[in-house]
């Protein structure tokens, strides 16, 4: 064993050598590239120190050039100032000689241009009143000639009776249209009722057949389900849904994931027990379905499907009217139960209905639709005899209005003529002595003219100055442009030897970094020579020193091999000793074992006796004796233990996989079966809800349709009482358009002024819209009048005489009404015609001033004065 741990020691001892050995070499390696690294950063800052000597060298040189140019700085600016001063000098002399002569000039022109301009003046005025003359005298030729006869007078007067009678037949005419029209847009008001009503119908039967299209929409995308193609007897719907249940969703296609297949029918097919009838003969559908339809039969009561139930053959099902299912195996579905193919069987028969109603529904639709637009037509085309009979009411109008003026303008012309030719005679003797007057007046100004002196040498003066000027300031704006830039160069000098400045701190401070550099370097490189040079003699020394533990390890592994020998035959003479030992101890230790066994195994019994009998005790409250008495076990056929234990142990782990019993299951399932019934009562307590809503809204709307139709009869009645009292004569009224329904539709405004044609509003001129608006706006305030109006310049677009009747409008209605009037206006006539004014001035900026006049008071004082 001494042997064995020295030659162990002296192989540990050789490993340690080796790894020191692979250190050495990693240790010399990482040094020998640190001094690599070394070496290249000395030679970067080497180049940087370089750069930084001769970038510092340049920065000297053009420190010393500035500075020499610095020096002549202040000569050369002085030099500059002198000679832009005294162009400057030269420059105002030559602009004040300048300005004296033009002057001079001016003042000579301005007075033989006055001279000129009196002279044109009076050769038009002489022009013009010679040609006043000529026109004067070719009036009164003119007068002379188209005096006007008194036989055109009375021709005149036998067309206007003419002309009167046409207008009565005309006015006849318009009367029977507008009561023609007033009918037609009565029974266009009926049909659109109607039409609306059988919309609405349509609307709401489209929307509920929509809705079960959705609803029946198939969930195989692609697949048409078999449900789609039944076609089942009234009252049988719930009895196919609770037999075939889901597969009803199945398809006929067989590339579907779930779907039926055509099979041939049962040749000995077991019949139905009792008087239960096939199912096939009241469900027409697809002969994939004839053998399970045929064995499913339809009973009248529960009570005869319990009877005949266990009659049923394997695959037989019998059904009840109410939903109700009795299955071979046993199984029963309550009538009560819900099914949703049963109800998706409801749905597609009503779906079916609703169809049918659509289509009928339609027919009305198109006849009331008929209706109606006929109806329209009829309108607009009594609509379009109304404007014919007024525009031929209008026309005989105008005629007549027009002999009637042409009469009276015939009349005054007889008169005028008279007082004309008068006139022209005396004018005609004016315009002789202004033409004398002109003429002296004319002599005169020209001898003026003769008399003033010409101008044409200073204005040559006044040009070759100007040419003087122009070059002078030209030299001066170049020399100021020298001056600024001899300026501008020292500043720019100044500042470039400021930054010089800092740029040579900067590199000096530069050049001090890279010395620190450098000499940090070179210390780095003195260490890590170092580092190698101790490094280069280790691997010898290892190496020498593994060959000293090699031989030593050899004469250690032979010692250990002499030892060994030995060792083997002192073991085989204590191993053999040891067998004999061994033996008598095993067969000691055998006796001791069996009966430490024996002990053992009694005790547990007694232990497990014990244990099991308080479990059964625990379980049962029972001995076990009892037990076996109590479940009438008879305890030899039991068999194994074992077995037993394995089966209460596969139940053990069953039941730990099935997870922990759910204690509040019952009470968790009344808990939902309680909400489900709040549920249930609280939608419908919400579909009542809703219904009830929608019978508010229903009736909502019927009355917002009947006090709507009430104010806008209301409105429209004031607007064409106001729109006539505005105009001074025409008509309007207010039309609701563009839609069937009167809480949908909008409004159009008809007018027609006096002398013109109807139109809609939007045709009228500015201030026709004005007065048609102001007719609107206060037909809507007369319906509920306030005790308070504002205006905010409603006469801004008006001329004089609609400003008049604007006024007087609101006189009649702050009369009728008891309304104060409170009117912002800039017009004059308002002004005038309010019985209070108040005005808003602003004497400086920012400060108001209120004045206040009551006009009222002031007549008053003034009817006091006069009585």
């Amino acid at each position: 064993a001494e042997a064995a741990a020295a030659l162990q020691h002296l192989k540990l001892a050789y490993g340690t050598l080796e790894n020191e050995a692979r250190l050495v070499e990693e240790e010399r390696v990482k040094s020998q590239n640190l001094l690599t690294q070394y070496t290249r950063d000395i030679g970067h800052e080497t180049a940087q120190k370089t750069e930084a000597g001769e970038t510092i060298a340049r920065l000297g040189e053009e420190r010393a050039s500035l500075e020499d140019e610095a020096a002549r700085q202040g000569e050369l600016e002085q030099e500059a100032g002198i000679l832009r001063d005294e162009l400057q000098n030269t420059v105002e002399r030559s602009e004040t000689e300048l300005t004296l002569l033009t002057e001079e000039t001016a003042a000579q022109e301005a007075a033989r241009g006055a001279a000129e301009r009196q002279i044109a003046d009076l050769e038009r005025r002489l022009a013009n009143l010679q040609a006043r003359k000529s026109d004067l005298e070719a009036q009164h030729t003119r007068l002379l000639e188209n005096t006007p006869a008194k036989a055109e007078l009375d021709t005149l007067g036998s067309e206007i009776t003419s002309a009167e009678e046409t207008y009565a037949a005309a006015t006849a005419a318009l009367d029977t249209a507008e009561t023609d029209r007033a009918s037609a847009d009565q029974r266009a008001q009926e049909t659109a009722d109607a039409l609306q009503t059988v919309q609405r119908s349509f609307a709401q039967l489209t929307a509920e057949a929509d809705a079960l299209r959705r609803i029946l929409r198939n969930p195989q995308e692609g697949y048409q389900p078999v449900i789609d193609v039944l076609n089942v007897d009234a009252g049988l719907e719930k009895a196919l849904a609770v037999a075939l249940g889901d597969d009803l969703q199945a398809a006929l296609d067989g590339n579907a994931p779930i779907f039926w297949r055509e099979l041939p029918e049962y040749t000995d097919a077991a019949s139905l027990p009792g008087n239960a009838r096939p199912l096939s003969i009241s469900v027409q559908g697809p002969k994939a379905l004839a053998r399970i339809l045929s064995q499913i039969g339809i009973v009248e009561t529960t009570a005869e499907a319990e009877s005949l139930m266990p009659q049923l053959k394997p695959g037989q099902c019998l059904v009840t009217r109410d939903g109700g299912a009795w299955r071979w195996d046993g199984l029963v579905v309550s009538p009560d139960a819900e099914n949703a193919a049963a109800i998706r069987l409801e749905q597609k028969n009503r779906l079916a209905d609703l169809e049918a109603e659509i289509d009928a529904l339609q027919t009305r639709l198109d006849a009331a639709r008929s209706e109606a637009e006929a109806a329209k037509q009829n309108r607009n085309a009594a609509i379009d005899a109304v404007g014919a009979a007024r525009s031929a009411n209008r026309q005989a109008e105008e005629h007549l209005n027009g002999l009637r003026r042409r009469h009276t303008a015939l009349s005054n012309q007889l008169t005028e003529v008279t007082a004309k030719l008068s006139s022209l005679t005396t004018s005609i003797e004016a315009a002789t002595q202004d033409i004398e007057s002109a003429e002296a007046s004319l002599g005169e100004a020209r001898g003026t003219l003769a008399a003033l002196p010409e101008t044409t040498e200073s204005r040559e003066r006044i040009a070759t100055l100007k040419t003087t000027v122009s070059q002078q300031r030209q030299q001066l704006a170049e020399q100021q442009a020298v001056y600024a830039d001899i300026r501008r160069a020292g500043e720019n000098r100044a500042r470039r030897l400021a930054q010089i400045a800092g740029d040579v701190e900067g590199w000096n401070a530069r050049l001090e970094r890279v010395a620190e550099r450098l000499l940090d370097l070179e210390q780095r490189i003195a260490q890590t020579t170092a580092v190698l040079e101790d490094l280069s003699g280790r691997p010898a020394r290892i190496q020498a020193e593994q060959q000293a533990l090699l031989g030593q390890i050899t004469e250690a592994e032979e010692r250990r091999q002499q030892a060994a020998d030995v060792l083997v035959s002192t073991e085989n003479n204590a191993n053999e000793l040891q067998r004999t030992l061994r033996a008598a101890e095993s067969a000691l230790s055998d006796a001791r074992e069996a009966r430490a066994m024996a002990q053992a195994n009694v005790s547990n019994t007694q232990h497990s006796q014990s244990g099991i009998e308080a479990t059964i005790f625990e379980k049962f409250s029972c001995t076990p004796e009892e037990l076996v008495a109590k479940l009438e076990l008879n305890v030899e056929e039991l068999g194994d233990v074992d077995s037993w234990q394995s089966k209460l142990e596969r139940l053990l782990r069953e039941r730990d996989n099935m997870g922990p019993v759910n204690l509040r299951a019952e009470v968790e399932a009344q808990e939902i079966t309680d909400q489900m019934g709040t549920m249930e009562t609280e939608r419908a307590d919400l579909v009542a809800a809703i219904d009830k809503l929608r019978e508010g809204i229903n009736k909502l709307n019927k009355e917002a349709r009947e006090r709507l139709l009430a104010a806008f009869d209301t409105v429209n009645g004031h607007f064409q009482k106001l729109f006539t009292r505005l105009f001074g004569g025409g008509s309007a009224y207010l039309k609701l358009v563009e839609a069937d329904d009167i809480l949908d539709s909008g409004l159009e405004i008809y007018a027609q002024p006096p002398g013109k044609k109807l139109t809609v509003l939007s045709l009228l001129s500015g201030g026709e819209q004005t007065l048609t608006s102001i007719a609107l706006i206060f037909g809507m305030f007369l319906t509920n009048p306030a005790p308070i109006c504002v205006l905010d310049e409603v006469d801004a677009p008006l001329d004089e005489s609609n400003v008049d009747r604007y006024c007087t409008l609101l006189e009649d209605l702050s009369k009728e009404t008891k309304t104060r009037f409170i009117v912002i206006t800039h017009h004059r006539m308002t002004m005038a015609r309010m019985d209070r004014l108040y005005g808003v001035t602003m004497s400086e900026r920012g400060v108001s001033q209120l004045v206040s006049v009551d006009l009222k008071q002031h007549e008053l004082d003034l009817e006091s004065l006069a009585a």
